[in-house]
């Protein structure tokens, strides 16, 4: 009498159910709980369309092997096992089974191509990617480069999962056939890529110039970059710079990479043109680079002039005695034209490095400030240095107009610490800009308060006021005058209100008449200044 009475069971099926990416030669393996025979050996595997797929068995201990007879066709498949088709040794029978798994039987499809199809303006040395719908291995590496005369191009490969790099030396200038032959790769199933082509052409261009193209107020130190899509070398640097009477400027070149650098002495205030001549560069294959021409202005380390307070606007041109007394250049022009608009702000060096603030105006009666800024703001423009100075040259140039002292009915150096006047907001500017110290120039009338060349400062809660006023006291010879505890005389100065949001601030004063500019007080606004920014260490 027979005692096994259990049917066999499925344990395992490569490929596993609803596995993907399942080779077109796969052979089917199935795996049971034992020993097995064959039963009535209906076994199907049907395609994506239902039709079944010719296949031979054979069962060796518990595992059954399926064979296709041709290979499976792509997408999705399902194994049928019917019930009987295998029993165990004793006869007992298989219950029915179906797994599904799905076909790659479709080669890798080009997702990308760089440079792309139809690319112009290609890099001589640009090495090409092609990217694949899935990852890819060699096949024939039957890939060819075919310039415009036919001639196939020497090539170095490499793959990384998805992606084909090709290398080569630097191409002459030329349209380019990209051709990736039928099986040149495979996917990991060994599906062949289909044909493909791809075309470019290569040419050295200009991608940047710096400074761009039109741009106004160059710094007239400012080296001069022109960048291009490869690599570059010399070929007859016939490169000029041409001013507005048609002279040409001495030059210095140096070439890093893809990048020509031109330096040159500080030019005079002037429109340029820089002409690069056709063949003055090549690219590593000696293409010539086609001629380029790119114009700009001289000008000054002025990098933005803005108005930070509006409703302050004033015509500066109006108030003679300062109008007559600064300098006349494009830079004043700038300022000039932003203060009918209201309190303007210029911003001098790259915004970079230390951060510093000057202020004058505050008091429209006080004039040598005004002037001994704006010829502050001329002189540093031409210069270079090592940080960043924000000039409020007029605070409420309305006032410095009319000569007067109050807005708004106010004292302005009272109201710093109120939110919506223009002391306020230079203050507000002062902390957004994280400036690192900030200056405010005045004067003083004779028998008043201070009454004398003197730089003010407090000690708490920023004892750096009480270092910078001394500093400047030391080096213009000025009085050093000092409270402990900002706030405390003048908690709407500007000096004060920065101090007190630990800014490190000082008020400067020179002797001169309200209304008037005493003989030397320019001067000595001037030189406080200059003090201040040597103690900063923005110039030397």
């Amino acid at each position: 009498m027979n005692s096994d009475i259990t049917a066999p069971t499925i344990t395992a099926t490569d490929p596993a159910q609803n596995e993907v990416n399942v080779s077109k030669s796969q052979v089917i393996t199935v795996t049971f709980s034992e020993d097995i025979k064959a039963g009535s050996n209906w076994i199907e595997v049907l395609n994506s369309s239902g039709s079944p797929v010719p296949l031979t068995t054979s069962i060796n201990d518990n595992v059954l092997t399926i064979t296709p007879e041709v290979p499976f066709s792509n997408g999705k498949h399902l194994l049928l096992i019917h019930t009987g088709s295998v029993t165990d040794l004793a006869g007992n029978q298989v219950a029915a089974y179906v797994s599904s798994f799905t076909v790659d039987a479709i080669g890798p499809r080009v997702s990308t191509t760089d440079p792309a199809n139809k690319a112009t303006n290609v890099a001589a040395t640009k090495e090409i990617n092609v990217t694949f719908n899935e990852n890819i291995q060699s096949g024939s590496m039957w890939i060819e480069l075919v310039n415009s005369s036919g001639s196939s191009i020497p090539l170095n490969f490499s793959i990384n999962g998805k992606t084909l790099t090709i290398t080569h030396e630097p191409l002459p200038e030329s349209p380019y056939n990209l051709l990736i032959h039928t099986g040149a790769l495979t996917d990991s199933n060994g599906n062949p890529t289909s044909p493909q082509v791809s075309k470019f052409s290569v040419k050295s261009v200009v991608t940047s110039i710096d400074p761009a193209h039109g741009a106004l107020n160059v710094l007239i130190t400012r080296d001069l970059k022109v960048t291009f899509n490869d690599f570059i070398q010399a070929g007859s640097m016939w490169i000029e710079l041409v001013n507005s009477s048609g002279t040409s400027i001495p030059l210095n070149f140096s070439i890093n990479g893809k990048t020509l650098t031109i330096t040159h002495e500080p030019l005079p205030e002037s429109p340029y043109n820089l002409l690069i001549h056709t063949g003055a560069l090549t690219d590593l294959a000696g293409n010539r680079v086609t001629s380029q021409i790119s114009t700009f202005s001289a000008g000054t380390y002025v990098a933005r002039i803005e108005v930070i307070y509006s409703g302050t606007g004033g015509d500066i041109t109006k108030n003679s005695l300062v109008y007559n007394s600064i300098p006349h250049t494009s830079t004043t022009d700038q300022i000039l034209a932003a203060a009918k608009k209201g309190t303007p702000m210029v911003t001098i060096g790259t915004g970079s490095g230390p951060k510093v603030m000057i202020v004058a105006g505050v008091h429209g009666n006080e004039l040598p400030a005004v002037i001994a800024v704006m010829k502050l703001i001329n002189d540093l423009s031409k210069k270079s240095m090592a940080g960043t100075i924000y000039v409020v040259p007029f605070a409420i140039p309305s006032n410095t107009v009319a000569v007067t002292r109050y807005w708004n009915g106010v004292n302005p150096n009272h109201v710093a610490n109120q939110a919506g006047t223009p002391t306020n907001k230079i203050v507000t500017m002062a902390k957004q800009l994280k400036v690192k110290a900030l200056a405010d120039f005045h004067s003083t009338q004779p028998g008043g308060v201070p009454g004398k060349n003197s730089v003010l400062c407090t000690k708490y809660p920023t004892y750096e006021s009480y270092k910078i006023a001394l500093s400047i006291s030391k080096q213009t010879g000025h009085s050093l005058i000092y409270e402990y505890q900002a706030g405390a005389s003048y908690p709407g100065a500007v000096e004060d209100v920065c101090n007190l949001a630990k800014i490190p601030a000082v008020t400067c004063e020179v002797l001169s008449a309200h209304g008037t500019v005493a003989s030397g007080s320019v001067t000595s606004s001037y030189n406080q200044m200059i003090a201040f920014l040597r103690y900063e260490t923005l110039i030397n």
